[in-house]
């Protein structure tokens, strides 16, 4: 069966595209055929390499109305942007629509559920908008995000890295900030968003970039991570958090420990515990002191490996099949 699946969105990198590699292979196990399309003002159909197996195709805003009549819909990122959701709104106009919902700043308001058709099916990878979803009187499965696990051989080269962007979310100000103290630097890696490192990281340290070690693809997280003994992610967004990203799948696949915020741990129902699965820090000050003792970080890894059977690739894709094909929920 073909699934029309919606990229209402312009990140050619990050979460959301990684998301998209491993969504598409977990739903061909499970015998569906997606098809990635972005709607734009153009007038042709054109066709472009997106990610490790995926090709993206690019259609006219008007062919929209059709294939929404010919297969069923999901729309699988969408940023808030008044053609986005314009957009999101013509697609989920008819029965056997399907909307997954990631982070809290990526929900829309309630008058957008209320303004889409009544049968629209909608998931999310968070536990915490799930509950958002309901409050404002829709249905909303949760769903972990699926995970296609290959685990490669950690070398330990060195004590710590991060591979997620360079960003207000990401509180890289806080790893630059300890880099001043460390005597061992934490190596950063991924895109940046230069009017953050501009405005926020350049107040800590003008020379932050000698520790800063460029984008990669998304397809080499891990070839990066099995150098390192810890991977940090200091993620922290309001109403969100308990659960895993992609950056905490890939370190744990590459046998890394996870440096996590405090903040990202501690929403009820958290997967996370400190000094058990991971580490946890809130500032620049703990993280000092975090790396600069002995730590137990193949103990941390260790427990950790039991959170990865919650995003097995083939059972999750099932999942999504249950919900994406179903025309009665």
């Amino acid at each position: 069966m073909k699934i029309a699946v919606y990229y209402l969105a312009s990140p050619k990198t990050g979460g959301w595209v990684t998301y998209i590699m491993h969504l598409f292979k977990a739903l061909r196990l499970n015998g569906l055929e997606p098809i990635l399309i972005r709607p734009e003002n153009t007038k042709k159909v054109k066709a472009k390499s997106f990610c490790k197996g995926v090709e993206l195709k690019i259609v006219p805003n008007d062919m929209v109305y059709n294939l929404v009549s010919k297969m069923p819909s999901l729309i699988v990122a969408m940023e808030l942007k008044e053609d986005s959701l314009n957009m999101a709104k013509r697609i989920l106009s008819k029965p056997n629509g399907t909307i997954i919902h990631h982070g809290s700043g990526q929900t829309p308001d309630a008058d957008f559920f209320k303004s889409i058709c009544k049968t629209t099916k909608h998931i999310s990878v968070r536990p915490t908008i799930k509950k958002k979803i309901n409050d404002f009187g829709f249905n909303c499965t949760y769903l972990a995000h699926p995970y296609e696990s290959e685990k490669v051989d950690n070398e330990s080269k060195y004590k710590c890295a991060s591979i997620a962007r360079v960003d207000f979310v990401k509180n890289t100000h806080l790893i630059v900030a300890a880099n001043k103290v460390l005597k061992e630097k934490i190596k950063i890696y991924g895109t940046e968003n230069r009017l953050y490192s501009h405005f926020k990281i350049k107040e800590t340290d003008l020379n932050w970039k000698q520790n800063y070690l460029g984008e990669f693809n998304a397809g080499s997280a891990k070839m990066i991570a099995k150098q390192y003994e810890s991977i940090i992610d200091l993620t922290r967004i309001k109403n969100d958090g308990g659960g895993l990203q992609y950056t905490h799948l890939e370190a744990i696949d590459s046998g890394c420990a996870l440096i996590l915020h405090k903040d990202w741990i501690t929403p009820k129902g958290s997967l996370f515990k400190h000094g058990f699965n991971c580490f946890a820090v809130a500032d620049e000050k703990e993280l000092i002191e975090l790396l600069s003792t002995e730590r137990d970080f193949k103990t941390i890894h260790k427990n950790s490996l039991k959170l990865m059977e919650l995003h097995n690739i083939s059972k999750c894709g099932l999942q999504f099949k249950e919900i994406i094909t179903n025309k009665e929920l």
